[in-house]
């Protein structure tokens, strides 16, 4: 019986002789090269990895996005569900053209999705104000509509479904957050005078502390009242 010998594995042109250093050079398009000719599997058994096993375990007829996704969860590692299409995109283009037909087109693929996103960007610029001294980015505009405090939640939750701006990460502001927009508030339009806060009165649970943006002063207000509300994202 033949001794398998131990050899290094080429990941992202570093030489890998653990897991952790496919963890810290972590490269799809070369995890999926190895896999597909094995050798990521026969580098895991002859340093007797216990991650063998389930590299051994993947079924090779799953689809190169399943075998993608698995390979990034065995090894621990996360990426975004467009970035890692973007990889598989490039990948099967390595796959099927020589070698500066590859480089061609992965060229030109990358110029396209580079175009697009920037063209995104502007066509969502917009929609968003960034206040410099803060960092934090206001939604320009409100929805027009009026709610009472306990439903002021479900218009960040809107936002953030529709990926308002390009961001999912939109909330209602504190009363601090709302005060400051009196200085800067030129560069927002407001439908109204007083927005919501997300913060509660803390004497009593039955109010809430409501701005008035034109003047930057905040009232506590009962909770059955209704207000515009204006969204926020970035610190806290």
């Amino acid at each position: 019986m033949a001794k398998l010998v131990k050899f290094n594995l080429l990941v992202d042109g570093q030489k890998c002789k653990r897991v952790e250093d496919i963890q810290e050079n972590f490269n799809l398009l070369d995890l999926l090269e190895h896999f597909e000719s094995g050798k990521l599997e026969k580098w895991l058994k002859v340093r007797k990895y216990q991650e063998f096993e389930v590299v051994k375990s993947v079924d090779k007829s799953l689809t190169l996005k399943e075998i993608a996704q698995k390979l990034c969860e065995i090894f621990t590692m996360e990426i975004e569900q467009k970035e890692l299409l973007d990889e598989i995109e490039i990948y099967e283009v390595l796959k099927n053209s020589n070698a500066e037909d590859s480089k061609n087109d992965i060229l030109f693929i990358q110029c396209q999705k580079e175009n697009k996103k920037l063209q995104n960007r502007l066509n969502l610029q917009h929609l968003t104000f960034k206040d410099k001294e803060t960092g934090l980015v206001w939604a320009t505009e409100d929805d027009g509509k009026k709610y009472r405090w306990d439903d002021i939640g479900t218009v960040a939750q809107r936002l953030n479904e529709e990926n308002y701006g390009g961001y999912d990460d939109w909330r209602v502001p504190n009363k601090e957050e709302l005060e400051a927009v009196y200085y800067y508030k030129d560069g927002l339009n407001f439908a109204s005078y007083s927005y919501w806060s997300s913060s509660e009165f803390v004497s009593d649970s039955s109010y809430a502390w409501n701005v008035y943006i034109h003047g930057g002063d905040a009232y506590y207000i009962s909770k059955s009242n209704e207000y515009y509300v204006r969204c926020v994202r970035g610190r806290q």
